[in-house]
């Protein structure tokens, strides 16, 4: 992996505009001629049936077949996926990149799979390990047990993100026993508990977002090697410390988003000229801006706070592509941006403020988002002026994720509320293809026609006001993946002929009870069943009226399809041919989720 990931955004297009802060580790070749001692090979072998590797075909080109008592197949030829040795004697395997990346599933199909807990003291057997990249793969371990990576005394690299491990962090990655640890990548887990302060004076990454991890920054008295610190979504908090702008001179991210960071900002923080990312919205921050010029920035992101005074001068920051900020209540024009801006994230600190005039938006601007504190129908100057930006593809009115690393995008509910029907100018947007319109007030009968042509890959509706039946008549959605329309007041059957034209991987209409009657088979052939052409994955329907599901359904029940029926009322004697036995559910749906943002598959009939 690389040592600071990637800036990745929703749009595509916005998603390549920023570079690698941190080079890429580089992996020395594979020593072709040499073999792994027989010791490293055993040691090897026990880890691949402890990982179930020998349950997933992407892996049958791992070969452990004995003659005489010796291994006859080399790993270190290239050959063996995810496994990269060392080009120098005596031979080692150095990395071993298992990550869901590999294929288009995880490492385990579409199972989760338990792991055991010891799973570091079974890497001491691969003396030369440097990189442990399990990244993605639904893994945790028996409920009560603690998972302990610790063991590897040459790990520099250990990539443990997106899966489903509970228990403490400072336990599960124990830096006395982990010596050689720079890069660690933990987010998306259920890991807690306080986060020990070496763990930032022996990293160089720490990426652990979307954990219970808590505690704050520590005080810092002599020079480390941070290169990027991100705990977004966690419940660390806590001032920043001065120090750390003093002693980390190499830091080039530093992330502390949506936890419960307060206080006012160092005046240090100006110092620092390596720093390109810098986000801390949506905390508990107050006083005056302090940041200086910071020329190097590409990523600002302040809003969501409470700071006073004059916003900084963001024309003097030449190479920023990403800007958030909220406006004050005696401010209602934008300040001057800079013109290499690609994405925009507007609040305002008033409680019904009103949308900002000016005329100077950048015109290559790829998103807009409008954060929170906004409030009655969009007016016309505004939508008017988005016709002056042709790469406009990202237009949010609620809390939107640039960097989320998902599809669907995690959308948080957000202090505006917009009223009114939806504005023609909106489905005149030809470059536009992803649209929050969630959380607000808007008005309206079925889907908003005005979108009906719009080139939309990703639409939130949920949680407004629309009434009237869900008609997709007429519309020419051939790209939309994600249609969330819950929580509003719709009326009438399920159309599931129609969303079956749609190559849709994400599907919701939950809450919205007065949607009732039968979920034909119509809609079957879209799921993604392993065969065949089918894409929808996450189909929620909880809190409708169902009245019949039919048979096809509960195929897709003992599959893959996360499939939410909550709070139904299934009337299963009016269904013709119901299976004489319940199906019996994937163990992916039974497994702790590490993405609490999609709900788990639990069929509930009444």
């Amino acid at each position: 992996p690389t040592a600071v990931s990637t800036v990745s955004m929703a749009p595509t297009a916005i998603a390549t505009m920023t570079p690698t802060v941190v080079p890429t580790i580089s992996m020395a070749p594979t020593a072709a001629g040499s073999k792994l001692s027989t010791s490293e090979m055993t040691a090897l072998k026990v880890l691949y049936y402890a990982l179930a590797m020998h349950t997933n075909t992407i892996y049958s080109t791992w070969d452990f077949t004995m003659s005489g008592g010796s291994y006859t197949n080399n790993p270190c030829t290239g050959q063996w996926t995810g496994l990269t040795c060392s080009s120098t004697t005596p031979v080692h395997v150095t990395s071993l990149c298992l990550n869901s990346s590999l294929s288009n599933t995880t490492m385990y199909g579409t199972e989760a799979v338990s792991v055991p807990s010891n799973i570091g003291s079974l890497l001491t057997g691969l003396t030369g390990l440097v990189t442990l990249d399990i990244s993605g793969n639904k893994m945790y371990v028996p409920m009560g047990t603690q998972i302990d990576f610790s063991g590897s005394s040459t790990l520099q690299t250990l990539d443990i993100s997106d899966n489903s491990f509970s228990g403490s962090l400072s336990s599960a990655v124990n830096l006395t026993n982990l010596s050689s640890l720079k890069n660690l990548y933990a987010g998306k887990n259920w890991l807690g508990g306080q986060v020990n302060s070496n763990f930032f004076t022996q990293l160089e990454v720490l990426s652990i977002p979307h954990c219970h991890v808590s505690g704050s920054l520590p005080t810092f008295t002599s020079n480390v090697g941070l290169l990027s610190v991100d705990v977004t979504e966690t419940f660390m908090g806590g001032m920043i410390p001065g120090s750390l702008f003093t002693y980390a001179t190499a830091l080039k991210e530093l992330t502390l988003s949506r936890s419960q960071f307060s206080g006012t900002l160092p005046v240090q923080v100006s110092n620092l000229s390596s720093l390109i990312s810098f986000s801390i919205d949506e905390n508990n921050f107050f006083g005056p801006y302090t940041i200086g010029s910071m020329s190097q920035l590409q990523v600002l992101q302040l809003g969501g706070n409470s700071f006073s005074g004059t916003l900084p001068d963001f024309t003097g920051f030449s190479n920023l592509y990403v800007l958030g900020f909220d406006l004050s209540s005696a401010q209602s024009v934008l300040p001057s941006l800079p013109s290499n801006l690609l994405m925009l994230k507007v609040g305002t600190t008033q409680s019904a403020g009103t949308i900002p005039t000016n005329s100077s938006v950048p015109t290559n601007l790829e998103g807009l988002v409008l954060t929170g504190g906004f409030k009655g129908s969009l007016p016309s100057y505004f939508m008017n002026s988005l016709s002056n930006l042709p790469q406009l593809s990202l237009f949010a009115l609620s809390g939107y994720d640039i960097f989320a690393d998902e599809n669907p995008t995690f959308i948080s509910k957000s202090p505006n509320v917009f009223t009114g029907t939806v504005p023609s100018q909106l489905g005149q947007l030809t470059s536009l293809s992803v649209i929050s319109l969630a959380y607000n007030q808007f008005t309206g009968t079925g889907i908003p026609s005005v979108l009906k042509t719009a080139p939309i890959t990703e639409l939130y509706l949920q949680s407004n006001n629309f009434t009237g039946a869900l008609d997709m008549s007429g519309f020419t959605w051939s790209s939309v993946n994600s249609l969330f329309l819950g929580d509003n007041m719709f009326t009438g059957p399920i159309p599931a002929a129609s969303w079956s034209t749609l190559n849709l991987s994400y599907l919701s209409i939950d809450g919205t009870t007065g949607v009732e009657g039968p979920l034909d088979s119509s809609l079957c052939s879209s799921v993604n069943s392993g065969t065949g052409t089918g894409t929808l994955t996450n189909l929620n329907l909880m809190g409708m009226n169902i009245t019949c599901l039919s048979e096809c359904w509960y195929s897709h029940m003992s599959f893959s399809l996360v499939f939410s029926l909550e709070t139904n009322v299934v009337n299963f004697a009016a269904c013709s041919a119901v299976p004489s036995t319940p199906p019996t559910m994937a163990p992916s749906a039974m497994a702790p989720s590490a993405a609490p943002t999609i709900p788990a598959s639990n069929i509930t009939a009444s």
